[in-house]
């Protein structure tokens, strides 16, 4: 997997791909290729921040700190991360311990709804 420089330059890449995760990469919450992505930048960083808010019961030693956004070139197949990492799939891949209304919210906004 090859690092992209940006939101547009993942978009522009037929095989773009972004990552949204925590614990500075231990966690992967999704990978998403950029083909499927039908929201903007910002709509991600706010989901990243609505996942985050969630899926830590102690929002107070996380504080967001730890989290990050990924622009990457990949192929279905690729691991993301160590043990709680994510595989890139030809789709929306969301981590299966994510809770189902998180999951319900991620796929609104990567739908752009």
């Amino acid at each position: 997997m090859r690092p992209l420089n940006n939101f547009n330059e993942a978009k522009n890449d037929s095989k773009g791909v972004v990552i949204l995760g925590d614990d500075r990469g231990g966690q992967v919450y999704l990978t998403c290729p950029m083909n499927y992505v039908k929201c903007d930048e910002e709509s991600l960083k706010k989901l990243l921040r609505e996942i985050d808010d969630i899926e830590w019961d102690c929002w107070e030693c996380n504080e967001g700190k730890d989290t990050y956004i990924a622009y990457l070139k990949g192929n279905p197949g690729d691991w993301i991360g160590g043990d709680t990492g994510g595989r890139v799939e030809d789709r929306l891949w969301i981590n299966p311990d994510i809770q189902s209304r998180t999951k319900k919210l991620i796929k609104k906004v990567i739908n752009g709804k």
